[in-house]
């Protein structure tokens, strides 16, 4: 993702600096239910690992919530549940939060608006990867490398274009960046 991010220009990703922070939405359902439970918003995290394991903590968090309800409710009807009672239960073990759409950003959902969006991003870099690697005949972790940011792999591609000899391009690339 923060490849992604990097690539499209989104962010610089500078968590130091603040330049990276994520909301995250999580829910769980039961196997076989259709509905997923409350919404539970992870606010304001700072990095890929603690969003992980912030959305861990709540899936298991919301699984025993669910674990206990159904226990709760088998213990007082002496039996199996009835759907209805488990939703009723559910939706009392935790209040809806409301969501209210962002201010400051506009609303798109038409199917020309994605597709005119989708043909300004750039070429992402698992796609430029495995291209790279079929046209220069890169091997996987070279093409790693050399796509570890856009500009450098921009600098290869504007190299190895004129060159007679992608593959030496890339290998004095690769071992300049090793050396120095």
């Amino acid at each position: 993702m923060k490849e992604i991010l990097l690539y499209t220009g989104v962010s610089d990703c500078n968590m130091e600096e603040g330049s990276l922070r994520c909301d995250a939405n999580v829910s769980v359902r039961p196997r076989g239910q259709k509905e997923f439970g409350a919404k539970v918003e992870v606010k304001n995290v700072n990095s890929f690992r603690f969003v992980r394991l912030a959305l861990e903590y709540e899936i298991e968090r919301q699984i025993e919530v669910i674990v206990s309800v159904v226990a709760s409710v088998r213990k007082r009807a002496s039996g199996t549940p009835t759907k209805a009672a488990l939703l009723h239960a559910l939706k009392g073990a935790g209040a809806r939060l409301p969501l209210f759409p962002e201010p400051d950003l506009r609303a798109h959902r038409s199917d020309e608006f994605l597709a005119e969006t989708k043909k300004k991003l750039p070429e992402l870099p698992e796609a430029r990867r495995a291209r790279m690697i079929a046209e220069y005949e890169l091997s996987t972790q070279d093409a790693h490398t050399l796509t570890g940011s856009r500009e450098f792999a921009d600098r290869f591609e504007a190299a190895a274009r004129g060159a007679r000899n992608p593959r030496r391009v890339a290998n004095l690339l690769l071992s300049e960046v090793a050396d120095g």
